[in-house]
């Protein structure tokens, strides 16, 4: 900008090319005023976004390492839940055999009790069957 205003320098009154030249230094020193005075600004919140940051990975590791706490509980339960599982089919498995059985048992009990009350009877028809031959042979 300066070699313009040398050029026309020639060609304008001394006074204004004064003037412009004040105005431009004025506005060279008001946009460095303008970019470097706001510099503590900015490094202030350069360092807080900085310290913001931090915090925030601070946090965030903190809660990937809960997270991994978590999946490692979440996989010892699952192994627990299928062992219970397991365990829960074997029984379960176990009932059902007890169960059966139990059904073929109670089946022979009543084929026993039913051969009980056959042999009853049979023994009452021969108790007084030799009642009866009893008699005879005391009446002889």
């Amino acid at each position: 900008m300066t070699n313009v205003l040398d050029a026309l320098d020639q060609d304008l009154p001394q006074e204004l090319v004064q003037q412009v030249r004040q105005e431009l230094s004025q506005s060279d020193q008001d946009l460095n005023n303008e970019v470097f005075g706001h510099s503590d600004d900015f490094i202030l919140l350069v360092s807080s976004l900085t310290v913001q940051l931090e915090q925030n990975k601070g946090d965030l590791e903190e809660s990937q390492t809960l997270l991994h706490l978590i999946m490692g509980k979440m996989d010892e339960l699952q192994s627990e839940f299928d062992l219970t599982k397991k365990e829960l089919e074997r029984v379960h498995t176990q009932l059902y055999k007890t169960k059966a059985e139990l059904d073929i048992s109670q089946v022979y009990a009543h084929q026993i009790l039913a051969e009980k009350e056959w042999l009853q009877s049979k023994y009452e028809a021969l108790k007084q069957t030799a009642q009866q031959l009893q008699k005879e042979l005391e009446q002889r």
